[in-house]
């Protein structure tokens, strides 16, 4: 997670306030990759 906060987004931003032992950390977690997986799927069927 470390390599995220070269990144000057608000998201790693957000992550950096985050201390990984709190269970909001599953939840953010939970939403990038629910995010990335309707990326995905969306991008599968404009290109169908």
């Amino acid at each position: 997670m470390k390599g995220l906060r070269g990144f000057p987004s608000s998201s790693s931003i957000a992550l950096d306030g985050l201390s990984f032992s709190e269970p909001t950390t599953s939840v953010t977690t939970f939403l990038l990759l629910e995010h990335l997986m309707t990326v995905f799927v969306f991008q599968a069927y404009i290109n169908q």
